[in-house]
Protein backbone atom coordinates (compact mmCIF):
# COMPACT_ATOMS: atom_id res chain seq x y z
CA UNK A 1 0.00 0.00 0.00
CA UNK A 2 3.08 2.57 0.68
CA UNK A 3 4.33 1.80 -2.79
CA UNK A 4 0.79 2.54 -4.46
CA UNK A 5 0.76 5.33 -2.37
CA UNK A 6 4.14 7.02 -3.70
CA UNK A 7 2.77 6.10 -7.08
CA UNK A 8 -0.52 8.10 -6.18
CA UNK A 9 1.84 11.03 -4.64
CA UNK A 10 4.01 11.37 -7.46
CA UNK A 11 0.74 11.52 -10.35
CA UNK A 12 -0.75 13.58 -8.39
CA UNK A 13 2.11 16.00 -7.82
CA UNK A 14 2.79 16.41 -11.43
CA UNK A 15 -0.72 16.16 -12.74
CA UNK A 16 -1.61 19.08 -10.23
CA UNK A 17 1.56 21.01 -11.38
CA UNK A 18 1.34 20.65 -14.69
CA UNK A 19 5.30 19.08 -14.44
CA UNK A 20 6.66 15.92 -16.42
CA UNK A 21 8.22 13.23 -14.32
CA UNK A 22 11.34 11.11 -15.13
CA UNK A 23 12.03 7.67 -13.34
CA UNK A 24 15.13 6.23 -13.37
CA UNK A 25 16.42 2.52 -12.75
CA UNK A 26 18.85 1.81 -11.62
CA UNK A 27 19.45 -1.51 -10.37
CA UNK A 28 15.78 -3.64 -10.28
CA UNK A 29 12.55 -2.20 -10.12
CA UNK A 30 10.87 -5.23 -8.24
CA UNK A 31 6.97 -5.67 -7.14
CA UNK A 32 5.54 -2.71 -5.96
CA UNK A 33 8.87 -0.94 -7.71
CA UNK A 34 7.37 -1.09 -10.94
CA UNK A 35 4.57 0.49 -10.07
CA UNK A 36 6.30 2.85 -8.06
CA UNK A 37 8.28 3.60 -11.96
CA UNK A 38 5.32 3.79 -13.86
CA UNK A 39 4.92 7.13 -12.16
CA UNK A 40 7.17 9.13 -14.32
CA UNK A 41 5.58 10.08 -17.94
CA UNK A 42 9.60 9.46 -19.00
CA UNK A 43 10.79 5.89 -17.63
CA UNK A 44 14.45 5.69 -18.19
CA UNK A 45 16.23 2.09 -17.56
CA UNK A 46 19.90 1.57 -18.08
CA UNK A 47 20.55 -1.39 -20.66
CA UNK A 48 21.66 -3.88 -17.97
CA UNK A 49 18.74 -3.33 -15.74
CA UNK A 50 15.30 -4.90 -15.00
CA UNK A 51 11.67 -4.87 -14.13
CA UNK A 52 9.57 -7.65 -12.41
CA UNK A 53 6.30 -7.78 -12.49
CA UNK A 54 3.18 -10.01 -10.67
CA UNK A 55 0.52 -10.15 -8.86
CA UNK A 56 -0.02 -8.94 -5.66
CA UNK A 57 1.19 -11.10 -2.68
CA UNK A 58 0.82 -11.52 1.50
CA UNK A 59 0.77 -13.48 4.34
CA UNK A 60 -2.68 -14.49 5.74
CA UNK A 61 -3.38 -16.17 9.61
CA UNK A 62 -7.01 -17.65 10.35
CA UNK A 63 -9.70 -19.27 9.80
CA UNK A 64 -11.06 -20.44 6.31
CA UNK A 65 -13.54 -17.70 5.89
CA UNK A 66 -10.70 -14.64 6.80
CA UNK A 67 -8.42 -16.58 4.29
CA UNK A 68 -11.16 -16.44 1.30
CA UNK A 69 -11.34 -12.75 2.73
CA UNK A 70 -7.94 -12.01 2.40
CA UNK A 71 -7.49 -13.61 -1.51
CA UNK A 72 -10.62 -11.29 -2.37
CA UNK A 73 -8.50 -8.02 -0.72
CA UNK A 74 -5.58 -9.43 -2.84
CA UNK A 75 -8.06 -9.65 -6.12
CA UNK A 76 -8.63 -6.37 -5.81
CA UNK A 77 -5.50 -5.16 -5.53
CA UNK A 78 -4.27 -6.95 -8.73
CA UNK A 79 -7.35 -5.06 -10.39
CA UNK A 80 -5.78 -1.97 -9.16
CA UNK A 81 -1.97 -2.35 -10.11
CA UNK A 82 -3.25 -4.06 -13.66
CA UNK A 83 -5.29 -0.90 -14.16
CA UNK A 84 -1.70 1.16 -13.89
CA UNK A 85 -0.21 -1.05 -16.26
CA UNK A 86 -2.66 -0.90 -18.77
CA UNK A 87 -2.79 2.95 -18.37
CA UNK A 88 1.04 3.94 -18.13
CA UNK A 89 2.32 0.71 -20.19
CA UNK A 90 -0.32 0.84 -23.16
CA UNK A 91 -0.87 -2.61 -22.95
CA UNK A 92 -4.42 -4.58 -22.72
CA UNK A 93 -6.05 -6.30 -19.97
CA UNK A 94 -4.84 -9.45 -21.12
CA UNK A 95 -1.28 -8.67 -21.84
CA UNK A 96 -1.12 -6.77 -18.21
CA UNK A 97 -3.13 -10.26 -16.92
CA UNK A 98 -0.38 -12.54 -18.73
CA UNK A 99 2.80 -11.07 -17.12
CA UNK A 100 1.03 -10.56 -13.91
CA UNK A 101 0.40 -14.31 -13.57
CA UNK A 102 3.90 -15.32 -12.44
CA UNK A 103 6.85 -13.65 -11.67
CA UNK A 104 8.14 -11.98 -14.90
CA UNK A 105 11.38 -10.70 -15.22
CA UNK A 106 11.79 -8.33 -17.84
CA UNK A 107 15.07 -6.82 -19.43
CA UNK A 108 15.41 -3.45 -20.05
CA UNK A 109 14.93 -4.39 -23.85
CA UNK A 110 11.99 -5.73 -22.95
CA UNK A 111 10.47 -3.16 -20.77
CA UNK A 112 11.22 -1.09 -23.86
CA UNK A 113 9.27 -3.37 -25.77
CA UNK A 114 6.25 -3.60 -23.36
CA UNK A 115 6.04 0.44 -22.79
CA UNK A 116 7.68 -0.11 -19.07
CA UNK A 117 10.31 2.03 -19.94
CA UNK A 118 10.24 4.77 -22.29
CA UNK A 119 14.10 5.46 -22.74
CA UNK A 120 16.96 3.09 -22.70
CA UNK A 121 20.59 4.88 -20.91
CA UNK A 122 23.99 3.29 -20.82
CA UNK A 123 25.06 0.68 -18.79
CA UNK A 124 25.46 1.57 -15.39
CA UNK A 125 29.13 0.52 -14.45
CA UNK A 126 29.65 0.09 -10.73
CA UNK A 127 33.02 1.68 -9.15
CA UNK A 128 34.07 1.69 -5.27
CA UNK A 129 36.67 4.50 -4.13
CA UNK A 130 37.56 4.65 -0.42
CA UNK A 131 40.14 7.39 1.35
CA UNK A 132 43.06 5.01 2.78
CA UNK A 133 44.60 7.60 4.67
CA UNK A 134 41.11 7.74 6.88
CA UNK A 135 40.80 4.00 6.96
CA UNK A 136 42.32 2.41 10.41
CA UNK A 137 44.09 -0.66 8.35
CA UNK A 138 46.97 -2.38 9.11
CA UNK A 139 50.56 -1.73 7.81
CA UNK A 140 51.04 -4.09 5.82
CA UNK A 141 47.68 -3.74 4.26
CA UNK A 142 47.61 -0.22 3.60
CA UNK A 143 51.13 -0.80 1.64
CA UNK A 144 49.38 -2.54 -0.82
CA UNK A 145 46.65 0.01 -1.42
CA UNK A 146 48.77 2.40 -1.10
CA UNK A 147 51.06 1.04 -4.09
CA UNK A 148 47.91 0.89 -6.46
CA UNK A 149 47.51 4.77 -5.65
CA UNK A 150 47.74 7.02 -8.79
CA UNK A 151 50.30 9.39 -8.93
CA UNK A 152 49.83 12.77 -7.63
CA UNK A 153 49.29 14.90 -10.72
CA UNK A 154 52.50 17.51 -11.36
CA UNK A 155 52.66 20.77 -9.93
CA UNK A 156 52.59 23.73 -12.82
CA UNK A 157 55.80 25.05 -13.80
CA UNK A 158 56.37 28.41 -12.57
CA UNK A 159 57.94 28.79 -15.96
CA UNK A 160 55.14 28.27 -17.34
CA UNK A 161 52.65 30.53 -15.69
CA UNK A 162 50.56 33.37 -17.54
CA UNK A 163 52.53 36.59 -16.73
CA UNK A 164 49.49 39.09 -16.75
CA UNK A 165 47.88 36.77 -13.54
CA UNK A 166 51.47 37.80 -11.71
CA UNK A 167 51.11 41.01 -9.50
CA UNK A 168 53.43 42.65 -7.90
Amino acid sequence: MAGLGMYNMIRGWASAEGRSVTTRVTGLAASIASVIALAGDKRVMAKNTFGTVHESSGIAWGTAEELRETAQVLDKIDVSMRGIYVDRMGVDEAKATEIMAKDTWLTAEECLELGFATDLAEDIKATAKFDVARAELPEHVAKVFKAKEPPAAPLPDPEDADDSSVKD
